[in-house]
């Protein structure tokens, strides 16, 4: 069975469109938005372990009902020659 999470997110705001006296600054909008995510991966140096990275995660939302992977290594590096890590997390069924 495969799990997802479901975000919803709202944003209402002015911008400057430009477009004509009716359309120009201060134009009033108003964006709301639903998405599903099956699994979320986190990224890092090769200096992190699983647990900064799920530490990291749990800056922005509650881990306690996701399963972590293992930290997997990449080929590939940043620019300074620190290689990358990453690992998935995904909803508890």
């Amino acid at each position: 069975m495969r799990v997802y999470w479901i975000f919803k997110a709202w944003w209402d705001g002015l911008c400057d469109i430009h477009y004509d006296d009716t359309y120009g600054t201060d134009v009033e909008f108003s964006v709301s938005a639903t998405a599903e995510f099956s699994h979320i991966f986190v990224d890092g140096s090769e200096r992190e372990t699983a647990h900064t990275l799920r530490a990291r995660l749990s800056e922005h939302i509650d881990v306690d009902h996701l399963d972590q992977g293992e930290l997997l290594s990449s080929p590939h590096a940043y620019e300074s020659g620190v290689g990358m890590v990453s690992c998935q997390f995904v909803p508890r069924p």
